[in-house]
This record gives structure tokens, sequence and C-alpha cells, in this order.
């Protein structure tokens, strides 16, 4: 079956209101688990490769990516393959090169403004190559308008909540999604 993109399976998953599930790649032995359980089970899945799986395999993400690949190919099912976690710039970019077709970006050690900046440089570099992107903005991730209040305030940040709403300061400071959706679904961004 040829490699499927992520946000191809995430639409599906979307559209019939199921979960999509991702799982981590260590070793090839993993991927080749991962890919008979979902045939098994006949169900699509992520192949998911994070920054410190890269980092284990001494820095060399091409092999990992490149296996990865040629088993989702040669599997009965869908298999889409993701770097997960990657927080270096350049290892995003080896990572895209070497044909993952989803990321998710961490720049979250990063102070606010360096976070913003950094993570829209990816999210250019994964728009211009058609790659499904996920940022993570905070390592405290408020989910509602209440928590937003409470962990700016937490971070020194002076936060009016109505005023967040309305002008979807909220959207910068919670984990977003960006993907590439059928033209016609409804896409929500983060402002940057």
């Amino acid at each position: 079956m040829p490699l499927i993109r992520t946000g191809d399976l995430v639409a599906a998953a979307y559209r019939t209101g199921t979960a999509m599930l991702a799982f981590n790649v260590i070793t090839l032995e993993h991927a080749e688990a991962i890919a008979m359980g979902a045939e098994a089970a006949g169900s699509p899945v992520i192949m998911q490769i994070s920054e410190n799986t890269v980092m284990f395999h001494g820095g060399r993400i091409r092999p990992l990516v490149a296996a990865a690949c040629a088993i989702a190919t040669e599997s009965t099912t869908s298999i889409a393959v993701h770097l997960d976690h990657v927080e270096d710039p350049e290892l995003l970019r080896a990572g895209i090169d070497s044909g993952v077709s989803s990321a998710m970006f961490d720049a979250s050690k990063l102070p606010y403004e360096d976070n913003v900046a950094a993570t829209k440089a990816a999210a250019d570099l994964a728009h211009a190559r058609g790659v499904f992107l996920e940022a993570e903005h905070s390592k405290s991730l408020p989910v509602t308008v209440a928590d937003f209040c409470r962990v700016g305030a937490e971070e020194g940040r002076r936060a009016d909540c109505q005023s967040a709403v309305d002008n979807r300061e909220m959207e910068r400071h919670v984990m977003t999604l960006d993907a590439p959706a059928p033209r016609s679904a409804r896409r929500r961004r983060a402002e940057y």
C-alpha cells in the first residue's frame, strides 16, 4: 500500500468520528510490530519517531524514517510516519526531507516570544512542503478560559479573560494543530 499522509488519516478519522492511533517507533522491530498489529486490527495507524529516538540512534534520522516508510508501504493497511516532539528546527527539516508527513514541533522551553517565532518558522517550513504540523506553545497547557487566566497569572501575564476570548489570544497559548484539510473542511489556526 502506498505511504499515507497523516493529514489524510486524521481527516478520515474526523469524518467518521473515530480516533487515530499513533505509536512510538524506537527500533525496526517496533515498526514491524505496529504494522502487524494495525493489519490484524484492520485499522490505520501513525508511526511516531521522536527526537529522543533519533538521538538514541546517533542523530541519524534518514535511516529511521526510511525503515518506517518501507514497512508502511509494504503493509496492507494505511500507515503514516510522524516526527514527534522535535525541538531542533534542523531535525524538523531533515525529517521532512526524509519523508515524514507530519511533525510535532515543541518550542515550549523557549521564552514566549521566541517560541512563537520558532513555531511560525516551523509552520512556514511545514506548510511549504504540505506537512501536517502540531505545535506546543506551553508546558502548562490551559484548556479553559479559567485555566487560561490562572496560567497567565502564574506566568506573570495580566489577562483580561473576556478580551482574551474575543481577540483569540487564548489560541496562542494552547496546543495548536494545523492540518492540510479538505477545502470544504473548516480550518482552525492560531494567528501568528
